[in-house]
Parts: structure tokens; C-alpha cells; sequence
């Protein structure tokens, strides 16, 4: 069975020298594969340019968005450019991680044994400061369900890599309604075509910046699509799972919640709070 070309995916913004990093720790692999590194700069200041990132000849395909358009139509785009360069399995990778010297043999090892379920879930490793739960992971490889297993019983890391079959990606795109919190409805339509195979292995490098997002203790909803996810993603989640009492007790607290967090973003709005 011939090896699979591999788009690696990558929005940014406003991080050139973990960009170079990274487009480094895709050329010096421990294995040999075909990949191309896609890159779709979302208008950082200073402008980010394409000979900036050092790249190998006919690795990298970039893109700069004319105005920031947020993460998840730069990581649709960055699909599509993949997509229409033929890759057989796509990694999104953000810029601000790294990929391991044996990724590459890692996803010739799945293309090979584990093609038919055509998305795969690998471990991330950590420095610093992370989020509880980062390191939890169950005990075997297997096939796993992403309602069942990420979602309602929480097997998983806070954070992991995700390879995807251009096959499996049919019709399937990150939401464009809301800059925020939607990261989760890709996966959620993934998941719809079946469970994604995860291997214990460590395939990614991760570091959280003591200012960014993730360890930033969470605020009130920054605008009205953020309030209505918070509600959204666990009525999905039961519909999907409607005999789980864990996804219906997820809802209820949400929907207590609901009120409570328009409240407050109108009160953001008139300048009262």
C-alpha cells in the first residue's frame, strides 16, 4: 500500500517563530513522507511573509488573509488549499505547537493499519502550565466514540492531535457563525460518519501561554453566538446520546445558566458591567 500525502494545517497569527519551528519539525523527520505544510496567515502585525518561514522547496503553501477573519474560516480555508493539492490525510497543528521527530511514522503506521476508520487521535506532550484532565487517556488503542468517549465520559486529554482522511472530511467544515467556542461543531460532525481511532502514542508539543486563552480562567460570553453555544453544544451532545443521564444533567446546568448570561452581556453592552 503506497504512503499517504499529508496536508499539515496551520492558522496564524502573529507567531512567525513558532511557525519556523514547526515548518523545521515537519523537514526533519525521522521517516520519509510526501507533505505539504499549509499555512494561511490571518493579517498579523507585522505582516507575516511566505519567505519568513524558511520553508522547503514545495512544502509550504501560503496564504494571508486581507483582514483577520478569526480561526475557524482561516482553518477552512487552509482545508480547502490542502484539499485541492490532492493530500490523502490532513493534521491541524496550531501555531503555536510542534510535532514530534516520528509524526510522520506515526501516520504511515495508521494509513496502513487503520486506514478504514480514517480519523485518528494521538497524545500531545506538555511544558508548563496546563488545564486538569490534560493527561488523561485510556488504558488501550482502539476505536472510540466521540459523544461517548471525549465528550460525555471524558477519556481523553484537554488536548490532542487530530489526523483526518481527506475521505472522512466529505462535507465536513468548521462553523463560521461566531469567532468563539465553535471548535467542537467540526468534531461533532465528524463524529456523525463514526469513531475516530486513538493510539497512545505522543505525536505533538504543546505549551499553553500563561496569557492565551486556555489558562485564562473563563469570563462571561463575549457576545450572543458564545452565549447560545454554551448551550448548544450540550443539546447536540444529547440528542446524540439521549439515554445519558451525565449529557442531560450537562444541559440542565447550561440552560440554568442560560439567562443568567445574557443578562450579563447586555449589561457588557450598555456599559454597566
Amino acid at each position: 500500500m503506497t504512503a499517504p500525502k499529508l496536508g499539515v494545517l496551520t492558522a496564524s497569527h502573529n507567531r512567525r517563530d513558532s511557525l519556523q519551528r514547526l515548518h523545521r519539525a515537519l523537514a526533519q523527520q525521522d521517516s520519509v513522507l510526501d507533505w505539504l505544510h499549509v499555512v494561511v496567515d490571518d493579517a498579523s502585525d507585522p505582516p507575516i511573509a511566505e519567505a519568513d518561514i524558511g520553508a522547503q522547496p514545495g512544502r509550504l503553501a501560503f496564504r494571508r488573509n486581507p483582514r483577520n477573519l478569526g480561526p475557524l474560516i482561516t482553518r477552512n480555508t487552509a482545508l480547502e488549499i490542502a484539499l485541492s493539492h490532492a493530500v490523502d490525510l490532513v493534521a491541524f497543528v496550531d501555531d503555536d505547537d510542534t510535532v514530534t521527530a516520528d509524526f510522520f511514522c506515526y501516520v504511515r503506521d495508521m494509513w496502513i493499519n487503520h486506514r478504514n476508520v480514517g480519523w485518528f487521535v494521538s497524545r500531545c506532550r506538555f511544558t508548563g502550565s496546563t488545564v486538569p484532565g490534560s493527561a488523561d487517556w485510556p488504558a488501550a488503542d482502539g476505536v472510540y466514540d466521540w459523544y461517548d468517549d471525549m465528550q460525555i465520559r471524558r477519556r481523553f486529554g484537554a488536548d490532542v492531535m487530530h489526523v483526518i482522511s481527506a475521505q472522512r472530511l466529505a462535507g465536513v467544515r468548521f462553523s463560521t457563525w461566531g469567532r468563539y467556542q465553535r471548535e467542537w461543531t467540526f468534531l461533532a460532525r465528524l463524529a456523525r460518519s463514526g469513531g475516530f481511532y486513538a493510539s497512545n502514542r505522543i505525536t505533538k508539543e504543546s505549551s499553553y501561554s500563561p496569557d492565551g486563552l486556555t489558562l485564562r480562567r473563563r469570563g462571561p460570553a463575549p457576545d450572543l453566538v458564545t452565549c447560545v453555544s454554551y448551550v448548544t453544544k450540550p443539546a447536540i451532545i444529547a440528542l446524540h446520546r439521549p439515554f445519558s443521564y451525565t449529557a442531560w444533567r450537562s444541559l440542565a446546568r447550561q440552560l440554568i445558566r442560560f439567562p443568567l448570561r445574557l443578562a450579563l452581556l447586555a449589561l457588557r453592552r450598555l456599559g454597566l458591567a
